[in-house]
């Protein structure tokens, strides 16, 4: 399955913002995340880590259907 490659999106310093995604296997299929752990992080430009630990979490909203939102918010 070819990775789905998703247009730039801007995301400004000091505001809380949220990443909606889906998990799919390699037939477009949502995955069951039930008993799934997940680790997420968000890369930069140069490839390192642009997050702190603790600055964003991801949690599973629909483990059946793979559904999971990605979310940074601000202290």
């Amino acid at each position: 399955m070819a990775l789905v490659h998703h247009d730039d999106t801007e995301l400004m310093a000091a505001t809380d913002w949220v990443i909606d995604g889906t998990l799919l296997d390699v037939t477009g299929q949502p995955l069951d995340l039930s008993n799934a752990e997940l680790t997420w992080t968000l890369i930069g430009p140069d490839g390192l880590p642009a997050l702190q630990n603790g600055d964003a979490s991801i949690s599973i909203v629909d483990s059946t259907n793979g559904i999971i939102p990605s979310t940074c918010t601000t202290a």
